[in-house]
């Protein structure tokens, strides 16, 4: 258990890791759980993976939007600061953003998660997973030619999957044994 834990741990990220391993705590904390970056990586957390690849995605950025309460090109802007960091919580490969490790992540920003944040998320994740599959308007046999139809999820599958990510990780974390 705690050694396969660890080697995921290490594998998503080194610095993780380190922090993980440490006696002193303090003395790991990485420069963004510091410098009030939580307006930007707290929502970044609760959403865990998201796409901003084309107009199709206009649905992953109204929720971030939802989530942090401030304009996608400004969430961007100041999550690309982070990602830049050698010791990055989250990155951007392509036009796919995600956090390098959740439970790094969630360790040193879950005392600035609000009841707000969690009602926010409970929103979007209800709101996300309700919303019927276009491709469900059209007979099964055409079903496949759904996107050749211009007809589109409203969110990307990397947000989807952010979004369960998150919401299983709360569940066995937060509300669990560890």
């Amino acid at each position: 258990g705690d050694l396969r834990s660890l080697a995921f741990t290490g594998h998503k990220s080194l610095m993780s890791l380190r922090r993980r391993l440490a006696e002193v705590r303090s003395v790991y904390e990485p420069r963004w759980a510091r410098n009030n970056a939580n307006d930007v990586l707290v929502p970044a957390l609760l959403a865990g993976s998201w796409s901003e690849g084309t107009d199709r995605n206009e649905g992953d950025r109204r929720v971030m939007e939802t989530l942090s309460g401030q304009s996608y090109d400004a969430l961007r802007s100041e999550l690309l600061k982070w990602a830049n960091e050698p010791d990055a919580p989250i990155r951007l490969v392509g036009k796919t953003w995600y956090v390098v490790s959740q439970e790094d992540l969630w360790a040193q920003l879950r005392k600035h998660i609000t009841s707000e944040h969690l009602q926010l998320f409970g929103q979007v994740v209800g709101d996300v997973l309700k919303r019927p599959l276009p491709s469900l308007d059209l007979p099964p046999q055409e079903r496949m030619y759904a996107q050749i139809r211009g007809l589109h999820p409203y969110v990307s599958d990397d947000l989807k999957r952010g979004l369960v990510e998150s919401l299983a990780f709360m569940g066995a974390r937060v509300f669990g044994t560890k």
